[in-house]
C-alpha cells in the first residue's frame, strides 16, 4: 500500500479505501488478521492514531472486527459490506451529479442520454 501526501485525501481515508477495496476484491479475505496498528504505522512511515483511525472506520462499516488481545480481523461478510460501501457511495455520487446536472437546466432526458453515451465509451 502506497499513501499519496499530494492527494488530499487524509492519509486513514487512503488507507481505509485501500484496505477496503483489498477486502472487496477479495486479496484479504474473511477471517484475515490485519497486521497491528503499530506494524500497519510502522510500514507506512505514518502515526498510530492515522492507523488506528481507519481500522476504526473499517470496523464501523462492517468490514472488520477487533478482538481485545488478538487483533483486527476481516469481517465475514466483509466483501459484501465493502461492495455495499461502493454502491452506497455511487449513489451518493451519482445523486450529487443529477442534482449538479438539474441545477443547470439540464433534462432527465438529456441526463439520460448523456449517461448512455457514457456507458458505452470506452
Amino acid at each position: 500500500m502506497k499513501l499519496d501526501p499530494t492527494s488530499g485525501i487524509p492519509f486513514y481515508r487512503q488507507v481505509e479505501a485501500a484496505l477496503a477495496e483489498q477486502i472487496r476484491t477479495g486479496a484479504l479475505p474473511s477471517g484475515t488478521l490485519l497486521p497491528s496498528v503499530r506494524l500497519q504505522a510502522e510500514a507506512l512511515l505514518v502515526s498510530v492514531i492515522t492507523v488506528k483511525q481507519a481500522y476504526d472506520a473499517l470496523e464501523a462499516g462492517g468490514l472488520v472486527y477487533s478482538q481485545q488481545g488478538r487483533g483486527t480481523f476481516v469481517a465475514e461478510r466483509g466483501a459484501e459490506a465493502a461492495r455495499e460501501k461502493v454502491r452506497a457511495d455511487l449513489h451518493r455520487e451519482l445523486t450529487a451529479a443529477r442534482d449538479h446536472a438539474r441545477a443547470r437546466g439540464v433534462t432527465d432526458d438529456e441526463l439520460k442520454s448523456l449517461f448512455l453515451t457514457f456507458l458505452e465509451s470506452p
